[in-house]
């Protein structure tokens, strides 16, 4: 688990593909008051696509202290290093970052 608090803080996962496939990409928030949202960017290897994830409003089921969110279809290639980045978004500048999930899908559409 990687953490950071400053206005700045950012955690970045270069997402380790096999091809030029679409993935679904899901990334483990753990639910804390520390950190009541953050950004979401997904780099795909030719353009960035942002979002922000309010973490505040997360569910947490069963014993775990956080849950899995579904970020989006996206179609990544090999050639230009694609990444999931998190950046603070208010609060206190906290970034709690804990895991990635990649699913190739070679069935869905992609989200735009």
């Amino acid at each position: 688990m990687m953490q950071a608090a400053t206005p700045l803080a950012t955690a970045k996962f270069i997402l380790p593909v096999t091809g030029n496939n679409p993935y679904d990409i899901y990334l483990y928030v753990p639910k804390t008051d520390s950190m009541p949202a953050m950004n979401v960017t997904v780099f795909n290897g030719y353009e960035e696509k942002s979002a922000i994830l309010q973490v505040a409003t997360l569910k947490v089921l069963g014993q775990t202290s956080g849950e899995w969110q579904f970020i989006g279809t996206y179609e990544l290639g090999t050639g230009n290093r694609p990444y999931l980045q998190l950046s603070a978004n208010g609060g206190n500048g906290k970034i709690i970052a804990d895991a990635v999930l990649l699913r190739k899908n070679i069935l869905r559409g992609i989200h735009k």
